[in-house]
């Protein structure tokens, strides 16, 4: 063998070591069965020359019609045009790839006598069940880099599978995202009987759709695409569509998955819910308070939620118009839509906990502003409804008297699907949209939202309790200066003396550092220009801050020395531009 060919060999071993694209170097039982089906074709190629030539030689020698992976159950090819063409070079070496792991089965069926580089034979794969064998073999999503061009044809694929009727019985998509091992989890879901989709965003996997660089809510939209997919080879539709994040976690997922699977059944919610450890704080109080297991609530996060087919002509795909800015805008509009149409069936359960282990990094800037935006558009479409699209707010409020955060408000009353109105038990009928859409000004969360806000982080709480709530968001989020700023502001507020204004300066000085130390601003006082970038630097931490000229000149007023401030007086009393002296704020 030549040193180019050595070359050559090594390269290719180096690309499969990377890329990780073969199902069958995981899979032993796998190649055995591509072993028998290669034995009944005859002789395929010879692989002693074929392993020294370049990757498209060895598929155009060695690729036989049972290795093709879009052979059996192939879609229309007007559906995926860039799939099933020959000359596409990437789909080829892809092959080749196959191929290449297949090697091992090659060689026990003709008799040869071949050196297989280790590190194809090295990793002890998981044995996945028939059914995912299956879907990887015959899927045209699996095995290739999904792109927005593909999103045309995938959209007119989900457009199709919707005229497909309900299964015969209860079956469940799992739809999951992110980069984590999931085999733990889909082990326990494939026994369980649910089928399972993942999407991957960074790293080529054998047994994932991938979709590099793609958004949150663009992956769960090629998911629910994958699995329409399917639906139009069984002829009829998943009873849910079960969104994860991959790094999901539970403490038994066999269990987990029964008890949530039973909820479901049960209560056929439009979207269900699992309790997610980050507020099962809030969420154990009112269990205490009414003792529901299960309630409707807005607001709420979409590490899981389980969506039923009925209801996903209305909910899903997710909208992506305003993604670009923050990622959470499509999922804002998805659960404000889902509350507004079905308010007693967006329900969660107390009996699951799930946790969600990381958070990842993507664009959030401008989120209450575009989520704003989103609710707005919903008004003008649904007017009958306006008053369900309720303003995103990051902020607690008085709800009947107590203290409540704005996530997984109560809503509306929770009702099992034969529970509700005749009418309403169809999801997808079109009076959804029409005769059946109503207001919610009658509901406790609304009133609550709207009412006035003396201040901004606490709307409807007396002074007592906007203090204590502030001091909490303090001590929560002690890096985020605003924090800071409004402790400073509130502190100022409540003294009639300057002289004891020594823990509103404290609480001030700590702002200003931590704005200095973030964004590089210099300076040894606040000007009105140093506010913009002020303002500027925690909108990109998704929290809009909107100062008044009075709380800029305290602020100037206060960060100046002892020597070089001005007249005593009380508290926001410092001139105006004009002259006259400026209202308490």
């Amino acid at each position: 063998m030549s040193k180019q060919q050595q070359q050559q060999v090594q390269e290719k071993e180096q690309e499969l070591q990377l890329t990780k694209v073969s199902l069958e170097e995981k899979d032993r039982e796998l190649a055995k069965r591509d072993k028998e089906l290669m034995e009944k074709e005859g002789e395929l190629c010879d692989l002693r020359s074929a392993l020294f030539r370049p990757a498209v030689a060895l598929a155009s020698l060695c690729l036989c019609s049972s290795l093709h992976p879009w052979q059996a159950a192939r879609p229309s090819s007007r559906a995926f045009p860039n799939i099933y063409s020959p000359t596409r070079t990437i789909t080829t070496l892809r092959l080749a790839v196959r191929t290449w792991f297949l090697l091992p089965s090659c060689m026990a069926s003709m008799g040869r006598c071949l050196r297989v580089p280790a590190l194809l034979l090295a990793a002890a794969a998981p044995v996945w069940p028939p059914r995912k064998r299956e879907l990887l073999r015959h899927h045209p999503m699996y095995g290739r880099n999904l792109s927005q061009d593909d999103w045309p044809e995938l959209s007119q694929l989900i457009d199709r599978a919707r005229g497909l009727p309900s299964g015969p019985s209860f079956r469940v998509a799992a739809l999951i995202e992110g980069e984590e091992d999931v085999y733990a989890k889909e082990v326990a879901l494939w026994q369980a009987g649910v089928d399972v989709f993942q999407l991957t965003f960074k790293t080529i996997r054998a047994d994932t759709l991938f979709f590099p660089n793609s958004m949150i809510a663009e992956g769960r939209n090629y998911l629910f695409a994958a699995a329409s997919y399917v639906e139009l080879q069984m002829g009829y539709r998943y009873t849910y569509y079960c969104y994860f994040d991959a790094d999901t976690a539970l403490e038994n997922w066999h269990v987990g998955w029964h008890n949530f699977e039973s909820f479901l059944r049960e209560w056929e919610p439009a979207v269900g819910l699992p309790s997610l450890d980050g507020y099962s704080s809030v969420l154990d109080v009112y269990r205490k308070e009414d003792g529901a297991a299960v309630r409707t609530v807005l607001n709420f996060d979409h590490t899981v939620e389980a969506v039923h087919s009925d209801a996903a002509p209305r909910l899903l795909p997710y909208v992506l118009d305003l993604d670009e800015d923050c990622q959470w805008v499509s999922q804002w509009r998805f659960a404000s839509l889902a509350t507004a149409l079905f308010p007693e069936h967006v329900l969660l359960t107390h009996e699951v906990l799930v946790q969600n282990t990381a958070h990842g990094h993507y664009s959030r800037d401008y989120c209450l502003e575009r989520m704003m935006e989103a609710t707005m558009e919903l008004r003008a479409k649904m007017p009958q409804a306006a008053s369900c699209f309720v303003e995103p707010r990051n902020e607690a409020l008085s709800l009947n008297g107590k203290l409540r955060l704005s996530a997984y408000l109560p809503w509306a009353k929770a009702l099992k699907r034969s529970e509700a109105e005749k009418a309403r038990q169809n999801y997808n009928s079109p009076e959804i949209l029409t005769s059946l859409l109503r207001g919610c000004e009658d509901l406790g969360a609304v009133r609550a939202l709207s009412q006035e806000a003396d201040h901004s982080w606490c709307r409807g709480c007396p002074t007592s309790m906007a203090f204590a709530m502030l001091q909490y968001i303090v001590v929560q989020r002690p890096m985020e200066f605003v924090g800071w700023l409004r402790l400073a502001d509130f502190t100022a507020a409540a003294v009639a003396n300057r002289d004891e204004l020594l823990i509103s300066e404290m609480c001030l000085s700590v702002a200003v550092r931590m704005l200095r130390c973030i964004k590089g601003i210099d300076g040894s006082r606040v000007s009105w220009k140093e506010l913009k970038k002020f303002h500027a630097a925690h909108v990109e931490f998704g929290i809009r801050v909107e100062p008044n000229e009075e709380t800029v000149q305290e602020i100037e007023r206060l960060t100046l020395t002892p020597s070089r401030r001005g007249p005593q007086g009380p508290p926001f009393a410092s001139a105006s531009p004009n002259g006259s002296q400026s209202p308490k704020p």
